[in-house]
This record gives C-alpha cells, sequence and structure tokens, in this order.
C-alpha cells in the first residue's frame, strides 16, 4: 500500500498497475518530500508560486481574466502567479503532463472528464477546501453542477462559465405562417403543428431544425431525458440508453426532419449560412434552439431591430421540463506542491463580486445559486431570469470516467437515428453495449 502525503489517497499495487494502464504515472511523494506547507494566515504571509493552465475562450493573460490576476496579486503580493494558455487536447496534455510528472497547479477541464482524472490520480479533491473555506461550499453551487464533479463521494474540481440553452422564436417567421410567436409551442404535438405550417421548402423557409444549435446531434438526450430516461444508473456503473425512451425521443426527432424534408434536405439548406445563428437571423427558421448567449452573438447584434421570443424546450404530454447545459472546470492537480496557494486563486475566483464580472463580461450564469438568483445579476432581464430558472433542470453529457470518449458516441446516436441510417432500436442497442464497455475498463482501478 502506497499513499499520496499530498492527498492521503490511498494506491493499492492494483491501482498503481491499472494508471499506468491508462497512461498516467500517479505522483506518490515520500513521507520525507511531499506538499510545501504554506502560512495562510494572513494574505501577506502566503509566499510560493503557482502556474496555471488556461484557454483562449477565457484567458487568464489578457481581457478580464488578467484583470482578476491583478486583483489576486494585490490582494496576495508574495504569490507568483503564472498562466499558460492551453492550445488543443486539455484532457491529453494534461494526461501526458501527469505521467511526466510536470503537471500545473491548476487544470482546466471539460465536466465529463473530471471524475476520471480524480480516478486516474490527476485531480485533487476539494472538500477540505471548501469545508473551511469563508467563500465558498458545496452549498452554494448549483447541485445540477457539482453532481458531474463529484465521484464516489469526493468533489475534484470547481465549476464556471455554466450555460443553458432556451427555445429562440422568429416573430416575422411565426407570423408569416399565421401563428403568435407570444403563444410558441408548449409541448411536442404543437411543434410538430408548426413546423407544418412554417415549413416551406421551396423559399427555405425551416420550422425547427433540432440538431443546429449549441449541443448538435446529442441534443436527442434532452426529449430523453423529458420522457423519464437516464444516460447512467445511480451507482455511475451501467448505461440505460436502451429503452422505450430512448426510442421514443429519437423517433420524434427523425419526425421533425421527415416533416421538413429529410434530415439530408435540411442539411443541405443549413450549409446556405455560415452558421445557425444567421439562419435564423435572417427569418430562415421559426424555431432555433441554443445556447441563451447567442442573443449577444456577432448576427444578434448586427440586427438589432429582430424581434424574437425564447421559452423553454417543449415537453411533452406526461414528461419533465429539462435543460441541456454546459459548463467549464477548474482543478487542483495532484502535482501541485502547493495546493493551498492553488486553492487561493480558486477561492479568489469564487468571490461574488468577482462572479459577477465574469458572468457580465462572457455572459455566462453565476455558479453560486444566490449570486445567480440576485437582482445584481439579473437585473430585471426575463431572459436571465428564465436561464437561471433553467439551471435548476440542467442535464449534461455522462460525466463518469470514461465520459470523453462517451460523449462522441451520443452525438453519433443522434446522427445516425435523425438520418435513418438503420433502426433506433438497433442504434441504441449498439451504443449501449460500445459504452458500457468503455465504463468496464474503469471498473476496479
Amino acid at each position: 500500500m502506497t499513499i499520496d502525503t499530498r492527498t492521503g489517497t490511498r494506491f493499492t499495487r492494483r491501482r498503481l498497475l491499472g494508471l499506468a494502464a491508462a497512461g498516467v504515472t500517479p505522483l506518490v511523494f515520500a513521507a520525507c518530500g511531499g506538499t510545501t506547507t504554506v502560512d495562510t494566515t494572513s494574505p501577506e504571509a502566503v509566499r510560493g508560486k503557482i502556474v496555471h493552465w488556461s484557454n483562449s475562450n477565457f484567458p487568464f493573460g489578457e481581457d478580464i481574466g488578467a484583470e482578476f490576476v491583478k486583483g489576486f496579486r494585490a490582494k496576495y503580493p508574495n504569490i507568483q502567479y503564472e498562466t499558460d494558455l492551453i492550445v488543443g487536447d486539455r484532457f491529453e496534455k494534461m494526461v501526458a503532463s501527469a505521467a511526466a510528472g510536470t503537471m500545473p497547479d491548476i487544470g482546466m477541464s471539460t465536466p465529463y472528464q473530471v471524475q476520471e482524472q480524480g480516478l486516474k490520480g490527476i485531480a485533487r479533491a476539494h472538500d477540505d477546501f471548501m469545508k473551511t473555506s469563508k467563500v465558498v461550499k458545496q452549498a452554494d453551487l448549483w447541485p445540477s453542477l457539482t453532481y458531474d464533479l463529484i465521484y464516489k463521494g469526493k468533489q475534484y474540481a470547481m465549476p464556471f462559465a455554466p450555460d443553458v440553452r432556451v427555445m429562440y422564436i422568429n416573430d416575422t417567421v411565426m407570423q408569416g405562417a399565421g401563428l403568435d410567436p407570444t403563444k410558441p409551442a408548449r409541448d411536442w404535438d404543437e411543434v410538430e403543428d408548426h413546423v407544418r405550417r412554417i415549413y416551406r421548402g421551396g423559399e427555405g423557409k425551416l420550422g425547427f431544425p433540432p440538431y443546429w444549435g449549441s449541443g448538435v446531434a446529442a441534443l436527442w438526450l434532452l426529449p430523453f431525458w423529458q420522457l423519464g430516461g437516464e444516460t447512467i444508473d445511480k451507482d455511475g456503473a451501467k448505461i440505460t440508453i436502451d429503452n422505450e425512451h430512448g426510442i421514443k425521443a429519437l423517433e420524434w426527432l427523425k419526425k421533425l426532419y421527415d416533416l421538413q424534408g429529410g434530415w439530408n434536405s435540411v442539411a443541405d439548406r443549413m450549409k446556405v449560412a455560415q452558421t445557425s445563428n444567421a439562419h435564423f437571423v435572417q427569418g430562415n427558421m421559426g424555431y432555433y434552439f441554443a445556447t441563451f448567449t447567442e442573443r449577444k452573438s456577432k448576427e444578434f447584434l448586427a440586427a438589432p431591430a429582430l424581434p424574437f421570443h425564447f421559452t423553454p424546450w417543449p415537453v411533452p404530454k406526461g414528461g419533465r421540463r429539462v435543460n441541456y447545459g454546459g459548463n467549464h472546470c477548474y482543478f487542483i492537480t495532484t502535482g501541485s506542491k502547493t495546493p493551498e496557494i492553488a486553492w487561493k486563486f480558486l477561492e479568489f475566483l469564487n468571490q461574488d463580486d468577482v462572479i459577477l464580472r465574469f458572468t457580465e463580461r462572457y455572459d455566462r450564469i453565476p455558479v453560486k445559486i444566490k449570486v445567480a438568483e440576485s437582482q445584481a445579476y439579473q437585473k430585471n432581464d426575463p431572459f436571465l431570469k428564465l436561464a437561471v430558472e433553467e439551471m435548476r433542470v440542467r442535464k449534461f453529457q455522462i460525466p463518469a470516467p470514461g465520459g470523453g470518449e462517451i460523449q462522441a458516441m451520443q452525438v453519433k446516436i443522434g446522427t445516425e437515428a435523425a438520418s435513418g441510417q438503420r433502426p433506433v432500436r438497433e442504434i441504441l442497442r449498439d451504443y449501449q453495449n460500445q459504452m458500457q464497455l468503455i465504463l468496464d475498463k474503469f471498473k476496479g482501478m
């Protein structure tokens, strides 16, 4: 039995071999080495250096990220902070960095890869930090976010920059079809009715192309969830998509494409404009499901007089309200010799005022519930009010170890079903088996 003295993680011989097979060398310190002790009793007393990986979407060497770093340095003048802008596959680069023993202090991840990084001994559990923090605790965060980050009772990352999706409604297109944009479709039957009335193949008018928005073909999960389906069981050990919920959801989505000339016809039409936003703004579709941030995209901003409304994704009769929402995460690595300092930076980013500045700059939802519900954030904006409501029912990709590999399969399921490549039941059974093989790789590690 070997013990990582920085995290208290116990590594059996079997687990060490498993991590090595997965391409990761666990960073195990001897008792004489280990974590550097840091005096955190006062800001001036905190001394040390941290290296932080970020990406081009949320850089910390420029823009508002650089302002946060400046504020952090002012508060902790004796901390040396460095940021590296990571381009390409962050997950693979982190695995390689772990194997080489050169991990940064803070890494960045998608939420469906965090649990795997916890299992592989790359991400450090954050629970002890949050328990003693006066700035942020797990209970402050949206459960829909922390669900993805908790593995075997431990939270291995801190969320930031989450979003949800809304159904945009083009008023002009709706009115042209004799529909009232203030009374959008409330259920699946009404969606079908509106698609029939809006669709004009010869004119290039689409009612609602479900996958041409934010989430692409993985959005088949949303109606699947609405019907009561779950992608994985409560123990995180079994894939559960091959059932009547999956069949009904995929067949309904294919029906929507068939009502608009079929998958190929819709795909050809969507190639006409450079972006889905442009299609919607130009009046080529009535309904458009995308992140709530799209309303501040260059296409929307270039059409300030565009009349549009918004609504949640219509719910099937007897179904439940669900949203599909993304997220980003930062985590302290097990390679950090000064995790207390790394936590000070993450803690700084989770101050209420910093969260508000970040969400305003990037048009995102605050990770803290009370901040998201505050007037300081919502400012009587009904769009933000809806986005916050949708956070309560947000779901995302399978977060279990292997989630990165599984995510690509979720997209293939939606595409194959909508295009009619093979029977839906066959698609679900095939991919459920493939996904299960991925999950099973990590059992016993």
